[in-house]
């Protein structure tokens, strides 16, 4: 007959049978239990019977037993970092135990861990009140400084010494451009621009989002990457050697001290890849997030090591030196654009294109480097003012003939294209008079104004402006949007 099974405190939980100590290996028995382990990516683990009944328990991804403990204790510390209410952390953390399909009873371990995460929070605050007693200014005289060169590792592109961010959207390659300069630094081979590779050196991956063997040594392999000399973080181990290990997710904000100790053994280190920044630091405010930062770039100083960090983000206002971003190519959808955003050594250096293919990047060889402004990036204000005013050029041919009700407008802007939102700009920019019926089922209807004076163009070039400068949309004294009534 099968037995009810639940997770707590990193042990799975056998009712009327006592405690076993879940440790994640395979094969164990477990008071009549065998542990089988499903490999890959959303595999489950069975837990089955001896005598043949089946209980499937889904307790890890991709051959890693759960960590709740763990996995909480995260969440808790980056809440309770940006200060939300210990009620709205503990009901964050259940509502993440419910998404798991974990018993509402471990809602006491959840208070306690907030708890615990708590006391940490103000043991640290008064150890850093404490040390704020002692400290004092250290001034240096500028003429002791002696100036120095900047190191490249990439000439021009990539400096040591220093963190660099990659960023873009989703989907451009970007973990496959880090890879290139990953296999390229392993094996000592030249840059794609040409210039002479940095020699053979060590190079230590920290990623987040893809399987080792999947993903990052199929195209290390494919770039011809000399892989005795790439390393790869792949969990962090608690308690090791003791009854109470286990393995949970890396976080820059607190294993930072683990990750110097690594990148210290490495003897011919010259890269660290970080990919992504959301995937050990999404739970980070503002302030904490640069805070890290600063610690990496300390590190890159201290090491002497280029760090590349990697990052989904739209738009980079991180307080880093080197920023570069992927984005698709203008005319060509299937090129990416890598061209650089910010260098505080000089005047950006010219961009570069690449292909993704199947195993590797394939980089291209223009007479014309690709600049920011072929990128989709750079284009995009100019082409969401080219779609608005086609937006509103539509919206004014049919509204020309005289009012209409807004769901039939809607309705008639969704078939030829566009979305509800996009029409709504369009009404705001043209000022589209919105008024209700009085009737007891009034609808709402939308009505030119009569503007013989006003162009298409003329009007959404002022909302863009009122926009940008975030000016309220009043007109005459009045609220151009607000209520109106009139009779059926």
């Amino acid at each position: 007959m099968p037995c009810e099974f639940w997770l707590e405190k990193r042990r799975l939980v056998e009712p009327g049978l006592g405690r076993q100590v879940l440790r994640g290996a395979r094969g164990v028995r477990l008071s009549g239990f065998q542990l089988r382990s499903g490999m890959g990516c959303g595999m489950e683990r069975e837990l089955v019977c001896e005598n043949g009944a089946d209980l499937v328990k889904r307790l890890g991804v991709a051959g890693e037993p759960v960590d709740p403990w763990g996995e909480l204790t995260l969440q808790a510390e980056g809440l309770v970092g940006r200060g939300v209410s210990r009620p709205e952390i503990e009901e964050a953390l259940m509502q993440f135990v419910r998404q798991q399909g974990w018993p509402e009873k471990m809602r006491a371990m959840v208070s306690q861990i907030v708890q615990q995460a708590q006391q940490q929070k103000s043991t640290a605050e008064a150890e850093a009140s404490r040390l704020a007693t002692v400290e004092q200014l250290d001034v240096v005289s500028l003429a002791e400084v002696e100036p120095l060169a900047v190191q490249w590792l990439w000439p021009n592109k990539i400096p040591l010494g220093t963190v660099t961010v990659i960023y873009g959207e989703a989907a451009m390659g970007k973990t496959s451009l880090v890879l290139d300069l990953a296999a390229r630094v392993s094996s000592g081979a030249a840059w794609p621009d040409g210039t002479r590779g940095p020699g053979m050196g060590e190079v230590l991956i920290l990623n987040g989002e893809d399987h080792l063997d999947e993903m990052i040594v199929p195209r290390l392999t494919g770039s011809d990457a000399d892989l005795t000399n790439v390393a790869a973080i792949t969990r962090f181990q608690v308690g090791a050697g003791t009854r109470s290990s286990h393995r949970r997710r890396f976080s820059l904000e607190r294993d930072l001290p683990a990750l110097r100790q690594q990148v210290e053994s490495l003897s011919e280190g010259q890269l660290v890849i970080i990919d992504s920044l959301e995937a050990f630091c999404g739970s980070l405010g503002r302030a904490q997030l640069r805070a890290v930062l600063a610690e990496l770039e300390d590190l890159a100083v201290e090491y002497g090591v280029a760090i590349v960090v990697v990052s989904a983000a739209t738009k980079c206002d991180l307080p880093v030196k080197n920023v570069w971003r992927v984005d698709c190519d203008v005319l060509d959808a299937g090129l990416r654009c890598w061209v650089p955003v910010r260098c505080n050594w000089g005047p950006l250096p010219a961009g570069l294109a690449f292909r993704v293919t199947s195993d590797k990047i394939m980089w291209e060889t223009r007479p014309e480097p690709p600049t920011a402004d072929r990128s989709r990036g750079a284009t995009s204000k100019q082409e969401k003012s080219c779609q608005l005013k086609d937006q509103a050029e539509w919206l004014q041919t049919h509204l020309a003939d005289g009012p209409l009700p807004a769901k039939q407008v809607v309705a008639a802007a969704s078939t030829a294209g566009w979305s509800a939102g996009q029409v709504r700009r369009a009404r705001e920019a043209l000022r589209v008079v919105c008024s209700k019926e009085t009737t007891a089922n009034g609808q709402w209807v939308w009505e030119l104004r009569n503007r013989p004076d006003r162009t298409v163009v003329g009007l959404v070039n002022q909302y863009e402006e009122r926009s940008r400068l975030g000016v309220e949309d009043v007109e005459d004294g009045k609220d151009v949007e607000g209520v109106v009534t009139v009779s059926a």
